[in-house]
């Protein structure tokens, strides 16, 4: 995750526009490794950048960061949980 994040903040300061496959393979790199801030932030920034927009993939992979954090005992969230989640992240 940290190396997936490096190369975006690298891509940034070159001045290169990332896509919604960069956002969302740092967001998925971020959720593999447990990182739900991580997740958050980039799915924020995402949702700044008024040359991206969000899919379906981009936020599955914030949620399940969100369940792989333990949002629930069984170690899963519920619809709810993740609307609320994502919610969070949209307005900080």
């Amino acid at each position: 995750m940290v190396g997936a994040e490096a190369w975006l903040r690298a891509l940034l300061e070159r001045g290169l526009e990332p896509n919604h496959v960069t956002y969302s393979t740092v967001i998925s790199a971020c959720s593999r490794g447990g990182d739900v801030r991580g997740a958050s932030k980039w799915l924020e920034k995402m949702l700044n950048d008024p040359n991206v927009k969000p899919n379906v993939v981009s936020f599955n992979s914030a949620i399940q960061a969100a369940a792989k954090a333990g949002g629930s005992k069984s170690g899963r969230i519920s619809p709810l949980e993740g609307l609320a989640f994502l919610i969070s992240a949209i307005n900080p």
